[in-house]
């Protein structure tokens, strides 16, 4: 399964993209390894893999396509339109999620069974890079994500907590491949004196572990639909989350609405509740009437989405 599944990620990336043809044969070739011995630095024997590239890749496609489709999202494309993103469209996500199979994939084949190295830190960059290209202007913020926590799950990491420690490890060391050029979010984060993306992978994911999944949690507890726990979960990370996407697109007041009318929600009593879902569409009208989203906060939902599926899988 491993072998077809490396040869399913050249036809897409490199054939029939012509990205970067040389360096992905390079790194399938050292894929080639999942079919012999793995040692990992200590001399020990490694454990199996919990899951598959192939299987990986696909939960963080699922968790991708399953964000977008959550509906309503405030000021966030969903099944009703294109909220305050004005360029894009539930469909557009759809293929967008779906361009990026081949590249998680890949990051999953490169980092199984090893543990977090510079040298590894740069292959997964560069692979997060060709995957940018690919996206079809969708998606930039979660490939870091994703991507992470794929690797991460494919190093042998299982639990929430352990999958994010390593992706914080991973995220920690430099890349020495990254262009020079400074991300418009990193420049954002800057700015505002905020952390950003770069950060939030850096401390370890804190809007996931400590805000998304335990209201995830908390609301299949008490028999809320998945539909009203995801949301709840989005709303719970919109109150923590220094969005730069909020900040990119609105400034400090398109911020502290989102985190106000978030922190106002989940006083309420979450979504399910007749307030708390007036507020839900309160906060929806003020984002829109900024022509601010909460894209960072999507993101992390993608992220929550993800660990809960391969923690349960």
């Amino acid at each position: 399964m491993i072998e077809s599944a490396s040869a399913s990620v050249f036809n897409i990336t490199g054939a029939g993209r012509g990205i970067g043809n040389t360096i992905v044969e390079e790194l399938l070739r050292r894929g080639a390894r999942v079919l012999g011995g793995i040692r990992k630095s200590n001399g020990l024997s490694a454990t199996p893999a919990k899951a598959s590239p192939n299987g990986l890749a696909s939960l963080a496609v699922k968790a991708l396509v399953e964000q977008a489709e959550l509906t309503p999202k405030p000021a966030l494309a969903d099944g009703r339109g294109s909220g305050a993103q004005a360029d894009l469209s539930l469909g557009l996500l759809r293929r967008s999620a779906q361009h990026l199979a081949p590249f998680f994939e890949l990051m999953a084949l490169t980092s199984l069974e090893q543990i977090p190295t510079q040298t590894l830190r740069g292959e997964l960059g560069t692979i997060g890079r060709w995957a940018e290209h690919s996206a079809l202007g969708c998606h930039r913020g979660a490939i870091w994500s994703l991507g992470l926590l794929v690797s991460a799950a494919a190093m042998g990491a299982a639990s929430p907590e352990a999958i994010v420690e390593t992706a914080r490890q991973l995220a920690c060391l430099p890349d020495s491949n990254v262009p020079n050029q400074q991300s418009q979010r990193l420049s954002v984060a800057r700015q505002y004196k905020v952390t950003g993306a770069r950060a939030e992978a850096q401390a370890g994911f804190p809007s996931v572990l400590a805000s998304g999944l335990p209201r995830l949690h908390l609301s299949r507890q008490v028999d809320e639909s998945e539909t009203l726990a995801r949301l709840n979960a989005l709303v719970a990370i919109m109150a923590r989350l220094n969005d730069t996407c909020l900040l990119r697109r609105g400034g400090l007041s398109a911020l502290r609405t989102a985190q106000d009318g978030a922190a106002s929600i989940l006083e309420a009593g979450g979504v399910a509740t007749p307030e708390g879902w007036r507020l839900l569409q309160q906060l929806d009208r003020d984002l829109l009437s900024l022509k601010s989203f909460p894209g960072g906060s999507a993101d992390m939902l993608s992220a929550t989405i993800l660990l809960d599926y391969v923690s349960r899988n």
